[in-house]
């Protein structure tokens, strides 16, 4: 079962919560949220069509990992309808959305989903698995039990390329890409694009990483120091438009910490988030901290941006000064973000007329801009 959380508008505020009975534990919506993904330890992943928060049919069931099926994840979809799982088998799949039925294997039905790609250069489970932002191209990063990560990069010549580093000598649990936009202090200046990423170990430290054109490779940039037990999750909040970087952690040890960075190159500051619900250390968590950001039923993840302001917001008139100044910094940011997203919107409607038109009135539109007129359909009117 998942719990699907529409979202209202494009600054990712929810609505309302819908729960679809997918007999699946982990679940991830697209980019629209029109689909939702499901991987499980039955070694499958499923994927439903939802409309308004409701399933409208069986879904699709694909097969093919040999052991359980740890994480889904959607890419962009400027490349296609493409979904990655991840599994206990050491196997990364990449699969693709077709518009005609492809039988995969004899005997089977004909399903839309086609197996593009086995990424097999693990040697234990990947336990994570996260796409890079687009403006990177189809980059998919892979956090192994082996200790390594690996980088999944598709060619322009329709090839694949690999690129593996050695993380965490223990085991690595999670992966999150940084935006690949930095903000620069001169407006007018264009924006370098960064590939860097995040890697959380069984060692405790969380691990920055960094594409050098000069190695032609991923190296390590950044050691994130504090925890003391396995580090299970990371995540980078999204490109608020400004140099600062803001990186969250969950550990074995029950803390959470938010980490800051006020430009590249910067050293990186530490604010442990200090939760109420545990009076007697109100330093940790009741019990280990596995995934961050979820909603509250910790089934779906969604907006990092909403996660991010409801971590730092909870109970905030009773938080120490530090994190108290983390909580200010960053509610300036996301005012700074929506207030620009609502600059957007005014900019698209006012330059682009076909902007928030359903795909028939796109048509109806663009046939009168170049002098045709599509009839209208024919009413009965007995």
């Amino acid at each position: 079962m998942a719990t699907v959380q529409p979202f209202g508008g494009s600054d990712g505020v929810k609505s309302h919560t819908k729960t679809v009975e997918t007999f699946h534990e982990d679940a991830v919506l697209d980019f629209y949220g029109s689909q939702l993904a499901t991987c499980s330890s039955d070694r499958t992943v499923k994927v439903f069509e939802v409309q308004g928060g409701t399933a409208t049919g069986p879904g699709e069931t694909l097969v093919g990992h040999e052991g359980p099926v740890w994480q889904v994840a959607w890419a962009h979809p400027s490349f296609g309808t493409i979904l990655a799982s991840a599994a206990y088998d050491g196997k990364v799949f990449i699969w693709k959305h077709e518009s005609s039925g492809v039988q995969q294997t004899y005997g089977a039905p004909p399903s839309n989903w086609v197996r593009i790609k086995d990424h097999a250069l693990h040697t234990a489970s990947v336990n994570a698995i996260a796409w890079a932002p687009h403006e990177l191209g189809a980059t998919l990063a892979c956090a192994s039990s082996d200790g390594k990560v690996s980088v999944l990069t598709f060619n322009m010549d329709g090839s694949w390329s690999g690129d593996i580093v050695t993380a965490h000598p223990a085991g690595c649990n999670a992966v999150s890409w940084a935006p690949a936009v930095v903000a620069t202090e001169d407006a007018a200046e264009t924006a370098p694009l960064v590939r860097r990423f995040a890697s959380a170990g069984c060692d405790a430290v969380v691990k920055i990483w960094e594409f050098s054109d000069e190695q032609n490779r991923y190296m390590e940039v950044d050691q994130l120091l504090g925890h003391t037990d396995w580090v299970r999750d990371v995540a980078f909040a999204p490109n608020l438009g400004l140099a600062r970087l803001y990186l969250a952690t969950a550990s074995q040890d029950r803390t959470v910490f938010i980490w800051s960075q006020d430009g590249q190159g910067a050293p990186w500051t530490k604010t442990a988030l200090q939760p109420k619900s545990n009076p007697a250390d109100p330093s940790k968590f009741p019990d280990t901290v596995w995934r961050l950001p979820t909603d509250d039923s910790q089934k779906v993840v969604h907006s990092p941006l909403l996660a991010f302001v409801n971590m730092v917001v909870a109970d905030g008139k009773e938080l120490p000064a530090t994190v108290d100044s983390v909580r200010r910094q960053v509610l300036s940011d996301v005012d700074l973000y929506l207030s620009n997203k609502r600059k957007q919107r005014m900019l698209l409607k006012l330059y682009n007329p076909l902007h928030g038109m359903s795909e028939q009135e796109r048509i109806r539109a663009t046939a009168r801009t170049v002098g045709l007129d599509i009839p209208q359909k024919k009413t009965d009117l007995s």
